[in-house]
């Protein structure tokens, strides 16, 4: 049994990764994530991603408001390590959760 594949789903979820990776690599995703700047990641991720999305910082629970329920929606959480701040202060590590659609 050769289960089908979502073609469209599956290019929102590379995309999506393929943005997330990006902005890490170059440094900004970090910045974002110091700040909780939202905005500023979903600048960043507007010009890398073809698709509607929502970017946001979360802890326990996730804003999901803006996001359609009648859509089939890609999720991907990426999780960004704590590290100390240039005064030795540990930074919380935090999560994004990158919501993506058509």
């Amino acid at each position: 049994f050769m289960p089908k594949l979502n073609e469209p789903i599956d290019d929102l979820r590379h995309q999506g990764y393929d943005a997330l990776e990006y902005l890490d690599d170059s440094g900004k995703l970090r910045n974002f994530a110091k700040n909780n700047d939202n905005t500023g990641v979903s600048i960043g991720l507007d010009t890398l991603i073809d698709y509607k999305f929502k970017a946001v910082f979360c802890k326990i629970t996730c804003d999901s408001s803006g996001v359609p329920d009648q859509k089939s929606i890609v999720v991907i959480d990426h999780y960004i390590s704590g590290y100390p701040d240039e005064n030795g202060i540990e930074i919380d590590p935090k999560k994004l959760r990158l919501y993506l659609w058509e």
